[in-house]
């Protein structure tokens, strides 16, 4: 199995949650936005409610019309809790789940080769599905969170290797080329 293909320097976590920390402010505008969006729905579909209702005890309409348009409304109130409940989800548990993916991305090859059963059946849980042991070596379908380390992140750990072991890099140079690196980890 190729654990190495999904695990990242600890530098390389200092950076991602650095850059987490950084789009939190885009993900708290954005949110706000939806969530904002979402309870004013909820408010005019309750008014109308609130309106409907009017209408039947003043008896400017039958109850066939009430029940029905009130179901309606009621139905429309129900999936608009649910939606402002989902946001609030994604409020709590957005950057709990990223820095746990990175966390894992670096901390799990480690705990893979030295860990429990259950810890190796949780890390092979978290990487993939559909696990294949084909002449003594596991294939495994990779989550879609680990391609982007898969697809990318080899590479720059080649070069921020080689510019550790490079001594003669200044230290202006070697500050230069790492923010280099930790721009291209950040896209």
């Amino acid at each position: 199995m190729e654990l190495e293909g999904k695990t990242i320097l600890p530098e390389f976590l200092k950076w991602a949650l650095d850059g987490l920390s950084k789009k939190n402010d885009t993900e708290i505008e954005d949110r706000s936005k939806i969530y904002e969006t979402q309870h004013k729905s909820l408010v005019a579909t309750q008014k109308e409610l609130d309106s409907l209702t009017r209408m039947r005890y003043k008896e400017l309409i039958d109850d066939e019309t009430f029940i029905k348009e009130r179901d309606l409304l009621v139905t429309s109130i129900a999936k608009l809790k649910e939606q402002l409940r989902g946001t609030e989800n994604r409020a709590e548990h957005w950057i709990e789940l990223t820095e746990k993916t990175f966390h894992f991305a670096t901390y799990a090859r480690k705990a893979f080769l030295f860990g429990t059963l259950e810890q190796k059946r949780e890390i092979l849980t978290a990487l993939g599905w559909n696990f294949i042991i084909n002449g003594k070596k596991l294939s495994i379908s990779t989550n879609e969170w680990l391609v982007p380390i898969e697809n990318g992140y080899s590479e720059l750990e080649t070069e921020y290797t080689r510019l550790e072991l490079n001594k003669t890099l200044t230290n202006v140079g070697r500050n230069e080329a790492l923010a280099s690196i930790r721009l291209r980890w950040g896209d």
